[in-house]
């Protein structure tokens, strides 16, 4: 079965040269979804480096989300602020069992500060 390069996968509509969603479905602008997308990024080095960290020292528990989201990440991965503020969240938790260096709990500092000033609405 081959795939039509013609169409986006995500929303069956047509595929404009370059529209990422052939690859990634709903990256693409011509997806109705594109404007839940457009705000994530490419996951840094640093980001890769506390993800390797978390998938090869800390025992999660079984089945948890905690450990289908760390090991669902790679280096080719995008992620949204939420995203990263749960990935800080989840380095955060389990701190005890992995050893990060100065650079790596700094950015896992200020993004969980980022979430703790965040608003709440009402």
């Amino acid at each position: 079965m081959s795939v039509d390069t013609s169409v986006c996968r995500k929303c069956q509509g047509k595929a404009e040269p370059g529209n990422s969603c052939l690859q990634t479905p709903g990256t693409c602008e011509s997806c109705p979804d594109w404007e839940k997308v457009k705000d994530r990024s490419p996951i840094s080095d640093l980001e890769l480096s506390i993800v390797r960290a978390l998938q090869n020292r800390v025992t999660f528990p079984p089945g948890s989300s905690h450990k289908r989201f760390v090991h669902r990440l790679s280096d080719r991965s995008v992620l949204s602020d939420r995203g990263r503020q749960y990935l800080a969240y989840i380095a955060h938790r389990y701190r005890r069992q992995w050893t990060s260096d100065f650079k790596q709990s700094v950015w896992i500092a200020a993004r969980r500060y980022e979430e703790a000033c965040r608003p709440t609405s009402a």
